[in-house]
């Protein structure tokens, strides 16, 4: 007979712990989100009071000085040639900027040269008016130009027209001439910045090449006097003959061409012809000499007048006689053409 066991009069096992859990987990799920969220909205709204700020400084030493462009400005053919001006100067412009990170006040004088290529123009010794014109601009000049150079936190100083005492440069007329064929030649500018602290490690800037061009000109002294002649005689026969005194006012060497006309005497009405009138670079007693012609531009006089290098000007002489034929009294004149042509 098989036995049967009941569990009728046992304790049911408690089911409550593992009802809890489930319960408190439902929560948490349910709950959990609001609570991480207002945390976090907590932790967002800490007291500003928990903040701080730290402030960084540096010092910022010498930083040298950069020119950062330069250009030397023509007069001629929209501004890339120059031209000058027969027996006197010609302005010529320079523009350009000089940076300086510590200020444009920190420059202690800025350095400028218009020169010849392939010339030392470095120094106000080489300044010679013909291949080099220098100029240094100082710190007074900049500190006192303050539409170029404000002050304050302006780091630039800039060359420019708007103060031409330096910017422009005075070209003498005999300034040897030089032709822009290619990269390198022709006239240029440098502009080299030095700052206060003189580190030697500044950046200068140096412009493209312009023409400079030769010019072929002179001046004639104004009166060749022949003196009181007899009819039928020369001028000074038996004395030194009267002289034109030609002057090179160009920058390239020259000879000329001369041509004239019939001296007109008004009193008799007559003239004495222009082949009357007899011109020599030596000197002479008629009939030396070459008669003057009045065809233009003339006869060549190989003078070879250099031009100056010096200051000093260039010349050359040339001596006149005439012949004054019967029948002609009064003050005769008549004009006598120099006309320069490059040598």
């Amino acid at each position: 007979m098989e036995e049967q066991t009941s569990n009728f009069g046992k304790k049911p096992k408690n089911k409550l712990p593992i009802l809890t859990g489930v319960l408190v987990l439902a929560i948490f799920v349910l709950v959990g989100p609001v609570l991480i969220k207002d945390f976090v909205k907590f932790e967002r709204s800490l007291p500003a009071a928990l903040n701080y700020v730290s402030t960084a400084s540096v010092t910022v030493g010498n930083v040298d000085p950069v020119a950062t462009s330069a250009t030397l400005v023509g007069n001629y053919n929209t501004n890339s040639e120059i031209v000058l001006t027969e027996g006197t100067t010609t302005p010529i412009s320079v523009t350009g900027t000089v940076t300086d990170a510590n200020g444009c006040l920190d420059l202690d004088h800025v350095n400028v040269a218009v020169y010849k290529n392939g010339t030392t123009c470095t120094s106000a010794g080489n300044d010679d008016n013909t291949n080099c014109y220098f100029e240094t601009i100082s710190h007074a000049t900049i500190a006192a130009d303050s539409s170029n150079c404000s002050g304050g936190t302006d780091t630039t100083y800039t060359l420019s027209g708007s103060n031409p005492a330096v910017s422009t440069f005075n070209i003498e007329y005999y300034a040897i001439p030089a032709a822009h064929t290619s990269a390198g030649t022709g006239w240029k500018v440098t502009i080299d910045p030095v700052d206060a602290a003189h580190s030697g490690n500044e950046t200068a800037n140096t412009s493209g090449g312009i023409s400079l061009d030769a010019t072929t000109a002179l001046e004639v002294s104004s009166t060749i006097a022949y003196g009181n002649v007899a009819n039928g005689s020369n001028s000074n026969a038996t004395s030194p003959a009267p002289t034109a005194v030609v002057t090179n006012t160009g920058n390239d060497a020259i000879d000329y061409k001369l041509s004239g006309a019939d001296l007109s005497c008004p009193t008799s009405g007559n003239s004495i012809p222009v082949g009357n009138e007899y011109y020599s670079q030596t000197g002479f007693t008629i009939p030396g000499g070459t008669a003057l012609a009045s065809s233009t531009p003339g006869a060549l006089v190989a003078a070879d007048i250099a031009a100056q290098t010096t200051g000093t000007p260039v010349t050359a002489t040339s001596y006149w006689q005439v012949t004054v034929p019967y029948g002609v009294n009064g003050t005769c004149s008549g004009d006598v053409t120099f006309t320069a042509v490059a040598h």
